[in-house]
C-alpha cells in the first residue's frame, strides 16, 4: 500500500459533500459514480478521486472523457496508483456508502501502517 496516497484521499474524499440531489457546485463523494461531470460539478467515488488525484495525463484524460475513449478497468488503475492488491481494492470500491468506504480506507491505512512499522 502506497500510505501517503491513501493518506491524502482519505483526506480529500473526507472534505467533499456526500451526494445528494440537487448537488451543490464543486466536487462531490459518491460511491456510486466512478468519476462523473454534472453541470453543476465532478462526483467520484474512491476509485475515480484516486486516478483523478495520482494517474498519468493518459488515465486523468480517458477519466474526464469516457465517450471519447476505451474505457480502462478503473478499479485496477486505481489499485495499482494507490498500491493494492486488486482483491481488497475491489472489495473498497464496491462498499456503496460514503461513511463506511471512508471508514474502511483509514481502517486499511492503520493496518498497512502497523505491518509497515509506521504507527503504534
Amino acid at each position: 500500500m502506497n500510505i501517503e496516497r491513501c493518506e491524502q484521499l482519505l483526506e480529500f474524499c473526507s472534505t467533499l459533500p456526500v451526494k445528494h440531489e440537487p448537488f451543490p457546485s464543486g466536487r462531490f463523494f459518491d460511491m456510486s459514480s466512478w468519476f462523473h461531470h454534472h453541470e453543476c460539478g465532478t462526483s467520484g467515488c474512491l476509485a475515480g478521486w484516486s486516478i483523478a488525484m495520482f494517474g498519468n495525463e493518459a488515465q486523468k484524460w480517458a477519466l474526464a472523457n469516457p465517450a471519447e475513449s476505451d474505457e480502462p478497468e478503473w478499479e485496477e488503475e486505481a489499485a495499482l496508483l494507490l498500491g493494492l492488491p486488486l482483491a481488497i481494492a475491489e472489495q473498497l470500491f464496491h462498499i456503496k456508502d460514503e461513511t463506511r468506504a471512508l471508514e474502511r480506507l483509514r481502517s486499511l491505512i492503520g493496518q498497512y501502517a502497523r505491518v509497515a512499522g509506521k504507527r503504534e
